[in-house]
């Protein structure tokens, strides 16, 4: 008998090994139950455009979406470039963006490995957000943890539905 449970886990190690890609993420294909439970995003996620934006809950800070590939976002690694501003509509050169991470709040998990961020050298206030992995469709959050002088640390939310 141990044999045979040993066999089932090597089995199981084994296939679950093989579901992986080159990043060492899951989820290449989604499973038939991730088909069939999809019923689109609710209405609260707004739709969609470069040039969205999303502001710190005290407004001090705006980050805007200059570019996506692809556009809209679709399953697993999507690339972003955003801009931060200031409230009085001044590019953000000082801020500091220490993480982004993908979270999808109806399922309670994150979406890794975290995006590689790189700031702009000609223009400091943009940065690009690549490999941020929105791996199954639905509603996600894309979390932008950064600080400035001025603010300190701060977080901005951009909520985005992956439909494909």
């Amino acid at each position: 008998m141990k044999v045979c449970a040993r066999i089932a886990v090597a089995v199981l190690l084994c296939l679950a090994a093989c579901n992986e890609d080159a990043e060492g993420t899951a989820h290449d294909h989604p499973t038939d139950a991730e088909v069939a439970e999809f019923e689109g995003c609710p209405d609260t996620i707004p739709s969609f455009a470069l040039g969205m934006s999303t502001a710190s809950k005290d407004g001090s800070i705006q980050a805007a979406l200059l570019q996506a590939s692809p556009a809209p976002p679709a399953r697993f690694f999507n690339d972003w470039q955003i801009a931060f501003k200031t409230a009085d509509d001044a590019p953000a050169a000082d801020v500091v963006l220490q993480r982004a991470r993908a979270f999808m709040p109806v399922h309670g998990h994150y979406g890794t490995p975290d995006p590689r961020l790189t700031q702009h050298g000609a223009d400091p206030s943009v940065f690009d957000v690549d490999k941020l992995n929105l791996f199954m469709r639905g509603p996600w959050q894309v979390i932008l943890m950064l600080s400035t002088p001025q603010t300190g640390p701060t977080e901005l939310i951009f909520e985005v539905c992956v439909e494909e």
